[in-house]
C-alpha cells in the first residue's frame, strides 16, 4: 500500500500539481485517473457534460481532482462549474457509433 500511495501521491498527483503550477487535474471520468486518484487517496469530484444519445444513453463528463485536504477547492470548481452551465441544465447529448457493431 505504501507503494501505491507513493506512486499515486508523491510521484504522480503532487508532483503533477507542483511542476506545473496547478490547482487541479482535470481528465476525462472514462481514463486511467480513477486509478491514479483512487491510489493516491486524494478528494475526487465529477463534473457532468451530457449523456450519449445513440447506444446505451449513458452519462459521460470529467473528474476532477485536488491535493490532500483540499476539498473546499473542489466544492469552488464544481459551483463555479454549476454557475458557467447552469443548474440543472440539461445537455443535449453527444451522438457515437459503436464501432463494435462495423
Amino acid at each position: 500500500m505504501a507503494h501505491i500511495r507513493d506512486v499515486a501521491r508523491t510521484r504522480g498527483i503532487d508532483h503533477t500539481l507542483s511542476s506545473n503550477n496547478i490547482d487541479v487535474i482535470i481528465a476525462p471520468a472514462d481514463s486511467d485517473i480513477d486509478e491514479i486518484i483512487s491510489g493516491s487517496g486524494y478528494p475526487v469530484a465529477t463534473l457532468p457534460l451530457g449523456t450519449f444519445t445513440e447506444g446505451n444513453g449513458r452519462p459521460f463528463g470529467l473528474v476532477v481532482c485536488a491535493g490532500q485536504w483540499q476539498e473546499g477547492l473542489l466544492v469552488r470548481v464544481m459551483s463555479a462549474w454549476e454557475e458557467t452551465l447552469g443548474k440543472g441544465r440539461k445537455e443535449p447529448g453527444l451522438g457515437f457509433v459503436d464501432v463494435m457493431e462495423k
